[in-house]
């Protein structure tokens, strides 16, 4: 079965009543295949597309999305500038990060600092419709790939997250993922 007609693993909502989600990404293209993707699953409605951080912002406080999908590079204000403007205004939307930066220390910080999830920019539209839902649904979502196992050739690191490398004084997520 090909990706195209392969079915989204959560098909049967217990309620009627579907995610809203707003969708930010500098890239035209890439904001229109999230967001056809989202839509196409039937349990999303996409009701707002930002194409900078600060429109993402001006459209969650105004729409209040159950989840904003925000790049996390994006012109004006990034992901993470974002993530920290929803938490500190108290807003409910949560916010999952999608990026082409994998770096687990990136991806722990971002978590530490209140984004509800974090995936790469290569996940499957599946992938990508379950994580609304799950962001949805209250959960941190990070997949096992960007969980932080320490890669090879960073030194310098304590054993357990929160850990600051000594050699660039970055936070780093090492051995264990960041939710363990």
């Amino acid at each position: 079965m090909s990706n195209a007609t392969r079915p989204y693993s959560r098909r049967v909502r217990t309620s009627d009543k579907k995610v809203t989600a707003v969708v930010a990404d500098d890239h035209p293209f890439f904001r229109d295949g999230v967001t056809r993707g989202l839509l196409n699953s039937g349990l999303i409605t996409v009701v707002g597309e930002a194409g900078t951080g600060r429109e993402a912002l001006v459209l969650i406080e105004s729409l209040h999305p159950d989840v904003a999908l925000v790049d996390y590079q994006m012109p004006d204000l990034d992901g993470l500038d974002v993530v920290h403007a929803v938490t500190r205004d108290g807003l409910t939307t949560r916010v999952l990060l999608l990026s082409a930066i994998t770096d687990s220390a990136i991806v722990f910080q971002a978590l530490q600092e209140g984004a509800a999830g974090y995936l790469g920019k290569d996940a499957r539209r599946s992938q990508i419709v379950d994580a609304v839902l799950s962001v949805a649904a209250g959960k941190t979502v990070v997949p096992a790939e960007l969980a932080g196992v320490r890669s090879p050739g960073r030194s310098g690191c304590a054993p357990n997250p929160p850990a600051r490398c000594s050699a660039s004084g970055r936070t780093r997520c090492c051995r264990r993922s960041p939710a363990g």
